[in-house]
């Protein structure tokens, strides 16, 4: 007997990867270990008779030869499957890059994109299988749920073609909206307002990663969600949730750039993929101070002004409005710095002549006047300077910032 498992708590990438694995092997048993996360857990019944999951419980494990492992390679998430790691061929489908103690696998494709129904599309159009309208619908809703929408990060083209062919097999793409938006129960919301009163934003290297803490007696579902709504009210980088539930504590990570939250929680026990992380933890106080202070080790670089500039830039010398207006137009820029020559190849910058200022002086007759009276005060930055500390200057400099090199000479411009 082959089965097809994922883990625990299905979300839509799991059922949607089973459904297709089931497509891929054909005479496998899904088997639904455990229960099944948000909305799926309203949706799922109503298409009982036509997914088929078998509970674990019903399933014999003496009788398992194979099993093909989707959305997942941890053993401790697969229940009584578990027991069968080294004995029968696991043939692993996974989207979450790999880690110590991962499942062995005789097989199976494993690659660091959006969703891991993105994985399994290729060989069903290499088989030349055809889906089912429903099937399309729940593969579609997988890599919508697990891409926020082709909005995260971690999306790649490769989910994007997956998406594009899962619509030519008869998606229905509104019902995958409807069924993916998070819908906040009663007890979701409750949570949340404690988030919302605990939130704290800690600052390391220029990276804001927001804090927040809640407490709940009883499974609250569609936690997920919580955390991207957190993000986007706080504006930060990073949020770990720290979720008193009953008899266990869950800590939730999300990132948008620079911190692999998967590699930060496996020193205490968790895991994930970059963006996105979580884990059981005891000791909650000693787990989370543990991982503020390793935070540093664990953020990538953060991006200077050299690495994003534009260069070399030109510059105008000075001028009459109407030349700098003209050479303005013919690159086709908005701005350019006006510098003067010194001795030594030195320059001093001048200013930033704006096409929309020089073109107001036109209408006003002064087109040939010197240039130099019509200048935007030009805002300069060493090009070592972190991204972080950039923004506040470019809104002071209407969007233009002008990194110089040591020796004063422009070496890029950042708009």
């Amino acid at each position: 007997m082959r089965v097809v498992v994922a883990h625990e708590n299905l979300d839509f990438d799991a059922l949607g990867s089973m459904v297709l694995a089931g497509r891929l092997f054909p005479g496998s048993v899904l088997a639904l270990i455990g229960g099944l996360e948000g909305p799926l857990k309203e949706i799922a019944p109503l298409l009982e008779d036509r997914l088929d999951l078998v509970p674990a419980a019903e399933i014999p494990v003496e009788r398992v030869t194979e099993v093909v492992l989707v959305d997942n390679a941890r053993p401790e998430r697969i229940g009584p499957f578990k027991a069968l790691v080294g004995r029968v061929p696991f043939l692993v489908f996974d989207h979450h890059p790999r880690a110590p103690g991962d499942v062995p696998a005789v097989g199976g494709r494993v690659a660091q994109v959006g969703a891991t129904v993105s994985l399994l599309i290729p060989l069903i159009r290499e088989r030349g299988l055809t889906l089912t309208p429903l099937e399309a619908t729940l593969a579609y809703a997988g890599i919508w749920e697990d891409t926020g929408g082709f909005s995260f990060p971690s999306t790649t083209p490769q989910d994007l073609e997956a998406a594009y062919f899962l619509a030519q097999q008869g998606a229905e793409i509104p019902r995958v909206r409807e069924w993916v938006r998070p819908q906040l129960g009663e007890e979701a919301r409750e949570v949340l307002k404690s988030l919302i009163r605990t939130a704290k934003v800690v600052e390391r290297q220029g990276f804001r990663l927001l804090l927040a803490r809640a407490q709940e007696e009883g499974y609250v579902p569609a936690l997920a969600p919580l955390a991207h709504a957190l993000l986007d009210l706080h504006e930060a980088h990073g949020v770990l949730l720290v979720l008193r539930l009953a008899r266990e504590v869950l800590l939730i990570a999300r990132s948008r750039e620079r911190l692999d939250v998967g590699r930060w929680l496996s020193q205490v026990g968790g895991g994930g993929h970059p963006r996105a992380a979580f884990a059981r933890v005891r000791g909650v106080r000693n787990a989370v101070r543990r991982l503020l202070e390793s935070l540093p080790q664990y953020l990538e670089p953060e991006s200077t002004l050299a690495e994003v500039m534009s260069a070399p830039v030109e510059t105008l010398r000075p001028t009459t409005v109407r030349e700098a207006l003209r050479i303005l137009e013919e690159r086709g820029y908005g701005a350019m710095p006006v510098v003067e020559p010194l001795e030594g190849g030195r320059v001093r910058v001048l200013g930033l002549a704006r096409r929309r200022d020089l073109r107001k002086a036109e209408r006003l007759g002064l087109a040939e006047y010197p240039v130099e009276g019509f200048l935007a005060r030009a805002l300069v930055l060493p090009p070592e300077t972190p991204l972080s500390e950039v923004e506040p200057h470019l809104k002071a400099g209407g969007g233009r910032v002008l990194p110089l090199e040591f020796s004063p000479v422009a070496g890029g411009l950042l708009v």
